[in-house]
Formats: C-alpha cells, structure tokens, sequence
C-alpha cells in the first residue's frame, strides 16, 4: 500500500522550529506559571521563615535581658525633662543651643535667621581665614602645661578682644583678652549657683537615630576650652579662688552633658573634664593652692566616677544600635544603603540592591548579634563595681570575626561596633588621670603639712585620702616611686605588664602611647610647657 501522507516540510524537520514551537505551546506555559508560582511561594515561605526567625530570637533575648533589669530602647535611657527655671542649659547664654533649624538635607544646623546672637558668643579662636595658629591647652595625659606667653602673643595680635595699654605678665594679658567674656560669665555662673539640672534639648524622638543632632556638644567643648584658659590665667596670677571657681563652673558644664545615653556625648565629657581640670596641674605646678583648696580639689575629683558613666553610655549605644536597626526596617535602599557607605561609591550601587530584598529578620538577628557583642566584649571590659578595666575584653570587639563579616546576621557589626573598641581604653586613661591627680593634691598637702613628700602613700590615708586608688588594669594599688624632692605615681597601661614607671612615646615630641608603656605621672612642677624645644629637652630626660 502506498503512503498518502504528505512529507515534512523543512519547517517541520527544523530542531529550532519543533524548540520553538514547545517554548510557546500552551502546555510549556502553564508548566512555566506553575514553577514561577512554586518559586514565589518559596521565596516567600524563605522570608517568612527567616522573619519569624528573627522576631523569635530578638523577642528572646530582649525579655531575658529585661528579666535581668536590662533596657534594650534607646527611650528607656531618656533622661526626664527638668523644669526650665532649674535648667542651667535653658539660661540665656545657652537657650540658643536649643534652637536651629535644618538644611534640605538634614546634614547641618544654624540659628534662625532672626537669632539675637551667634550659636554661643564664647571662643578663644581667631576668626575662621586667620593664618596664625593657636597654642597648646596643656595636657594631662602628656603632663604639658598650658603656654601662657604663646596665648599672649595670639591674643595681642587680635583686635577683636581687649588691648592692655602697656603689656603685662602673660596671666594678666589673657585674662584681659578674656574679660570681653567677663558679662557671659557672670551670667553662667549665676546660673550655676541658681539652677542645680541641666538638661539639653536633644531629639531622642526623631525616626532615624542617626539624624539627631547635637550642636551643643561642640558649642560646649569650646566654652570648657575658654574656662579652662581663664583659671590657667588665673593660677598664674595669683587669683587661686577664682581659679577654683572656674573650675567648679567647668565641672558643672561637664556634668550638663553627663546624663545623655549617647556615645558622643560621653566621649565629649570626657575630653572637657581633661580640659576642666588641667588648671588644678598648674596650680601644683606653682605650688599655689592652699590646703583648704586641695581638699576642695580632692571633692571634685572625688565626684567622677567614669567607669559607671561608661556603662550608661554603653548600653545607651546598645540601644542606639538596636534603634537603627528598627529604623533600617522603615527606610527606603537609597537611604539604608546611605548609611552603609558614601554615595558616591561603587558600594553604593551593591548595598542598595541588598537592602531591596534584605528580610527584617536578618536585621532582628542582626540586633541579636550586636546585643550579644556587647553582653560579652564592651559591658564586661569596664567593672564599675570592683572599679577594673579588662583591656583583653575591650580588645575583644576589635579582634571579633563578627566586626568584619559581611554573614546576613552579623554585617551590622562593621558598621556599629569597630567605634566601641577604644572606648574602654580612654576610660581607663582619664580615670586613672584624675587618680593620679588626686593622689598629686593628697601629697601636696602632705609637702604643705610636713615640708617633703612622704616615703609611701599609705602615710596620706586616712587624713588626706580615704584610700589609695587602685590601679584600674592590675587591681592593685598605684605605684608610687620617690627620688629626692620628686616623685612619681604610675599604672600598669593597656598593654597590662609593668615597664618599672617607664611611658611609651609616639613620634611626636612628648606624645605618650597610651596602647604602650606605664601611664606615668610626674610632680607638674616637673613639667615642660607647649614649647617644642622644652618637650624636646623632658623627652630626652624621660629616655
């Protein structure tokens, strides 16, 4: 029998044309349709999973961290308002620093236009365009004392502060210069006598936490810089209560800052008591303060106590750190990735795509992850209670895995924690600056009672101190070496291994190491001022 059929045609006998025709067959579509709907709902299974996940382990350890007495919230660490008539923050001088307003992109902030006067009338700088470049402050940590001649000349180059008709000692021209202050003053020390809180007003509430503002932190350090220069000025001239009165103020606008939650703001007090209490060096330095003022000296000293502001900054920062998370959760990519990295990057590109399809739980994890950072590196590194820092523990952030993993639970770390890890080191530094200094005035009161510095230190308990400060990294008391009419006070340092009273320099001229070496105290008497070749000549004595 013949066959009828009619042959292939070329288009039936192509492989392409018979491809073609399955890719849009009916059948293939549905079949398609089918694996698109089983991949979406596998993803979304994926996101839900990993944001139960997250929700899980974070509700977990926030209620066994609440079951202990820990806050988690950022708002938890809010300090209460405080009425304005007690608040020396809300006095005319300072009012202003409650006031600004925004650029378009929320990246700075400036008085209205209609203000009265400048953001706070008080700097001891030139005009910014001025080539000459101010002197030292002095400095604790180094044992530098402040340059008063250098600050003389600055200032007799300036029109824009007060002009001595004939020039007089260095003191009394700074404190000439200054007097363009002295209604400022008066007015901050008023305040200070009459308003026992200080409160400033920062925007605990804002969305993102890492758009709030606080221009008072700058605007502050500056005025403890020109308080600090007028008691320096002061000591010299003789003005010893005066001296200690600025001191006081000093120390009041230290503590103004004190119960804020945040990192910065913590690090800023830190630098202003450096800078507050650098006078009470130049008084010893001159052998100026009375016996009556050493032991107000010992008072003020006595009311710091850094290693448990470190712990509220600490876990402030852990709720910061929880708080940006939340807010990654609510912001667009443009603007999570904003955060990751400058914009102009090529990582730019890269984080925003990630944060696109980011699920919430990994930020939940994410938080976890920093929460538990801090539970095992940054709270334990400093005990406020048995008054020790562990620098292994503090070291311990720095050297995590976890600061330099780009893992879906862990990436948040590089950008949170990496700032936290010299954080205990310049606790340990300035607390144990203000031991040594206390223990400074108790022998300078004893050189006063008896006429020579005593053998051991135990001789200054109980009449001049109620006990020898521990050294904060050994646990044991600070050293104490006397050589003749001099002496010297020191601690083990960072690097936990007694050098035998000998610091680490850096390559500047007197620039102590504080990663290296003893932190090592001398008498300031002994102490060279900002003058490079007087650094030069200590430097090459200390060697």
């Amino acid at each position: 029998m013949n066959d009828t059929s009619a042959p292939p045609t070329l288009w039936q006998r192509s492989t392409t044309s018979r491809f073609l025709r399955w890719l849009f067959s009916w059948r293939t579509a549905r079949r398609a349709l089918m694996a698109l709907l089983a991949l979406v709902t596998l993803v979304a299974f994926g996101y839900g999973v990993e944001n139960w996940r997250g929700r899980r382990v974070w509700h977990q350890f926030k209620t066994e961290h609440e079951a202990r007495g820990e806050r988690l919230d950022l708002k938890a660490f809010v300090p209460p308002p405080v009425p304005d008539e007690q608040n020396l923050a809300m006095t005319p001088l300072l009012k202003p620093l409650h006031t600004f307003v925004l650029d378009e992109k929320r990246k700075q902030h400036r008085l209205p236009p209609n203000s009265p006067q400048p953001l706070l009338p008080i700097s001891i700088h030139f005009k910014s365009g001025s080539r000459m470049k101010e002197p030292a402050n002095g400095s604790l940590d180094n044992g530098i004392l402040v340059d008063l001649a250098a600050w003389q000349e600055f200032y007799r180059g300036n029109t824009n502060y007060p002009q001595p008709a004939q020039p007089q000692s260095p003191a009394l021209d700074v404190l000439t210069a200054l007097s363009k202050y002295d209604a400022a003053f008066q007015e901050l020390h008023a305040a200070a006598a009459t308003r026992p809180l200080c409160r400033f007003n920062v925007p605990y509430d804002d969305d993102c936490p890492f758009a709030i503002l606080l221009p008072h932190l700058a605007a502050m350090k500056g005025l403890a810089l020109t308080t600090a220069l007028r008691a320096n000025a002061r000591v010299a001239a003789g003005q010893t209560d005066a001296a200690l009165t600025e001191m006081r103020l000093g120390l009041r606008l230290a503590e103004g800052v004190k119960p804020e939650p945040i990192l910065i703001s913590y690090l800023v007090r830190l630098a202003m008591l450096h800078i507050t209490f650098q006078p009470a060096a130049e008084g010893l330095a001159r052998h100026a303060w009375t016996d009556a003022q050493l032991a107000e000296l010992d008072k003020l000293l006595g009311s710091v106590d850094l290693l448990s502001d470190y712990q509220l900054a600490m876990r402030g920062e852990r709720g910061f750190g929880a708080a940006t998370v939340d807010w990654l959760k609510r912001a667009s990519a443009r603007e999570a990735a904003g955060l990751m990295g400058d914009e102009s990057s090529d990582f730019q590109f890269a984080s925003e795509l990630a944060f696109r399809f980011i699920p919430d739980g990994w930020l939940d994890q994410n938080k976890v992850n920093m929460g538990r950072m801090f539970d095992q590196y940054s709270l334990p590194a400093v005990d406020a209670k048995a008054r020790r820092i562990h620098p292994d523990l503090a070291g311990g952030v720095e050297s995590s895995p976890d600061v330099r993993s780009f893992a879906p639970y862990k990436f948040m770390a590089r950008l949170l924690m990496p700032a936290l890890s010299k954080v205990a080191l310049r606790t340990a530094r300035q607390q144990t600056l203000l031991d040594q200094l206390r223990i400074a005035c108790a022998l300078e009161r004893h050189r006063l009672a008896k006429g020579a510095y005593p053998a051991t230190l135990d001789v200054l308990v109980p009449r001049y101190l109620a006990a020898v400060p521990n050294d904060l990294i050994a646990g044991e008391p600070l050293k104490y070496q006397k050589t003749g009419e001099t002496y010297q006070i020191y601690a083990v340092g960072w690097n936990q291994q007694d050098d035998g009273g000998k610091p680490a320099f850096l390559s500047r001229l007197l620039r102590t190491d504080s990663t290296r070496g003893d932190w090592v105290w001398r008498p300031p008497s002994d102490w060279p001022t900002g003058d490079p070749k007087e650094e030069a000549k200590s430097k090459t004595k200390l060697l």
